[in-house]
């Protein structure tokens, strides 16, 4: 892949967001994916499903700058999100769970833990403003925590998404099977398996039930925050889906998100003892990827909308950077649109990141993809106002796990 800047196709001066078709119009689901009588879930069927689409996506990733991140997040809806009949449930997923603790505030200013790390509830609720102008209903809004149910409430409340999803008129539910979720009403966190996955890397895979019903006959959007990752190197759309990961080695299923990167840990506890091993950090790292991708091909959304109003740079959790403009971005095309968010967070053919992750220049997540997928990243094409800013140099702040970080 060469470093080169994807193509900006610049909207006509006066008409900020003048491109209105970023996402192919259509009118009418995709054919079902298969969901057996015993709650089983296609994987095949699946994956077959998300890599067409994904081999046939030519459409564009939109930039947006300026305004409030609610106009941000009905502005990009607008635009990239594939349009359905009214009566099509629609799913979701921001990212409440990436916080840092729960901290007790003093004072407006005070770091109250969430804010800056989680998507904006104002984003989600200019996503679900659009939805509603176009006739849908039938919205939720998702999260999975890895945390019981009375903690999965205080950070629905802390954050601001309980107040905000009661205002908007909006079910509010977990992606967890933690007595709660999983036990009642419709039981939106019940864990299915999922069928295909015995010669992936995440044989044990199982998947809410709320999101299965979206993939099948609904829509399922992601809604990441574009913020620096201290192991991921970035958290956009592919590092997300870690959140509606559920895994069968113990119960409860929702509590084994670790298992994913469990390798890390190892690392960790070797480095506390002053052995650094940068060979396994970035085995880890890889491992890592090869897991969510296998968990992606089955579990891609139909369109990712990244608010980064600001997008922070950092480690995602103890240092965070804000970056301006406030920035959206969005598409259908999950890989391009996480390409895009690094470059805006200058995390993207970077020399440090090469000689520090043994020649990744990029987070792992989407060079790997990339390159599973044969994406060609730099035919993507840029519209949006914001689009212009994908050129210009950009400042990267990280800091890593292992002991190595990036500054201006």
């Amino acid at each position: 892949m060469s470093s080169a800047a994807p193509v900006a196709s610049i909207p006509p001066p006066g008409t900020a967001d003048a491109w209105t078709a970023a996402s192919p119009v259509v009118e009418t689901p995709e054919p079902a994916a298969a969901v057996t009588a015993d709650g089983r879930v296609d994987g095949d069927r699946l994956r077959r499903l998300h890599l067409d689409r994904l081999a046939r996506d030519e459409s564009p990733v939109v930039v947006l700058q300026g305004g409030t991140p609610r106009e941000l997040g009905a502005r990009l809806c607008e635009q990239v999100v594939p349009r359905r009949p009214p009566d099509t449930p629609v799913l979701l997923k921001p990212n409440v769970c990436g916080f840092q603790a729960l901290r007790k505030v003093r004072a407006p200013e005070d770091d109250d833990g969430l804010r800056g790390r989680i998507t904006d509830p104002e984003f989600t609720r200019g996503v679900i403003d659009c939805l509603k102008a176009r006739g849908h209903q039938r919205i939720t809004v998702a999260e999975g925590c890895a945390v019981d149910h009375a903690m999965f409430e205080k950070v629905m409340a802390r954050s601001g998404y309980a107040a905000m999803a009661a205002e908007a008129g909006v079910p509010l539910v977990g992606l967890d099977d933690d007595g709660v979720f999983d036990a009642v009403g419709e039981r939106p966190g019940k864990p299915l398996r999922v069928s295909g996955m015995e010669q992936s890397h995440v044989p044990q895979l199982l998947l809410p039930k709320i999101l299965v019903e979206h993939l099948d006959h609904g829509l399922f959007l992601s809604l990441p925050k574009i913020k620096a990752h201290r192991f991921s190197v970035v958290s956009l759309g592919i590092k997300g889906t870690q959140g509606v990961v559920m895994r069968s080695d113990e119960a409860p299923a929702h509590q084994q998100k670790w298992r994913m990167h469990a390798e890390l840990h190892r690392y960790l506890s070797a480095a506390k003892s002053g052995h650094e091993d940068r060979a396994a950090y970035v085995a880890s790292l890889e491992l890592f990827s090869d897991r969510l991708l296998d968990v992606l091909e089955v579990a891609m959304p139909h369109a990712v909308l990244a608010e980064g109003a600001p997008a922070m740079g950092g480690d995602g959790f103890d240092l965070l950077v804000p970056l301006s403009p406030a920035l959206a971005v969005g598409g259908s095309h999950v890989v391009r649109v996480d390409m895009v968010g690094s470059q805006l967070l200058g995390l993207w053919q970077h020399p440090t990141l090469k000689a520090e992750l043994g020649g990744y220049h990029a987070s792992p997540l989407i060079v790997m993809a990339a390159r599973r997928w044969s994406v060609d990243l730099d035919a993507t094409r840029l519209v949006g106002s914001g689009a212009p800013l994908v050129a210009l140099p950009r400042p990267a702040h990280y800091r890593a796990m292992a002991p190595f970080a990036i500054a201006p």
